[in-house]
């Protein structure tokens, strides 16, 4: 499977530029966008999907979406971070095709510090060339993250299953209602039910039920943030059975209640 890099998107959530205490210590649930941090200053622990990785001055380092994210901070801890997402057409993760470094020394500490923070200064910008700008300075901060790392037997195992499996992840995006049936995706890429569970979950971690139980919630989250629409209405266009269903899919997969999100009118508390 190859992509052009002109078919590259880039969303951005958010940044951060702080110097963070013991406060910085918590657990996010199901975040659906890429991590790109910068140590300054100090140094740190995270876990992410089961995998630990300490975080030390002077290295930049790319996490993927995870179901499971925790930090804490032993003293100190100067970090820049930018939140976004990655995609290529048809919704493709990056980094599920492309091999990535996770963790980099950077070799100009200074300048890595100045574009990281760059990034979080233009960001609310509407101008159109401060928007190019920083997907510009994104995109050198993330290349060497992609230069010359290995592609494995592995990896190049679970993107030719992505890639057969586009048609069916493809309908899930698509539909604005979140309505297609997970019985209907097999039909959809030529497999059997039995062949097409094993090989979505070799590739996506999770079970399509489970993949489209997520893509649910992310369009629940997308209406929170932007729309007064009640709990009820949202519950309806997404084919919950209930609000109280939805409330309780919603703290199951986030760890959050949809109230509080809501309240709080971001991606991060």
């Amino acid at each position: 499977m190859s992509h052009s890099i002109a078919s590259v998107r880039i969303d951005f959530f958010r940044t951060d530029n702080t110097l963070y205490g013991t406060e910085w210590n918590g657990k996010r649930m199901h975040d659906d966008y890429h991590r790109l941090y910068f140590v300054a200053e100090g140094n740190a622990k995270v876990v992410y999907d089961g995998t630990e990785q300490q975080i030390v001055a002077g290295h930049t380092y790319l996490f993927p979406p995870t179901r499971e994210f925790r930090y804490w901070c032993p003293e100190r801890l100067w970090l820049l971070n930018v939140c976004f997402k990655m995609t290529l057409a048809n919704n493709i993760d990056v980094l599920d095709v492309h091999p990535w470094w996770v963790e980099l020394r950077t070799p100009d500490t200074e300048r890595t510090r100045r574009r990281m923070a760059e990034i979080g200064e233009r960001l609310n910008s509407p101008g159109f060339s401060d928007q190019l700008r920083i997907r510009g300075v994104l995109m050198d901060l993330l290349s060497p993250h992609f230069f010359q790392a290995q592609l494995t037997d592995d990896f190049r195992k679970r993107r030719r299953d992505i890639g057969r499996l586009q048609p069916a992840v493809a309908a899930i995006h698509s539909d604005p209602m979140c309505a297609v049936k997970v019985a209907d995706l097999p039909a959809m890429v030529n497999m059997s039910r039995s062949y097409f569970a094993k090989k979505f979950r070799d590739a996506y971690g999770m079970s399509a039920q489970e993949y489209l139980r997520k893509h649910r919630i992310e369009k629940v989250k997308e209406d929170l943030r932007a729309t007064n629409l009640s709990i009820a209405i949202i519950a309806e266009t997404y084919g919950f059975s209930s609000p109280s269903h939805l409330t309780m899919e919603f703290k199951k997969i986030t760890g959050d209640n949809h109230t509080d999100y809501r309240r709080r009118g971001a991606f991060f508390q």
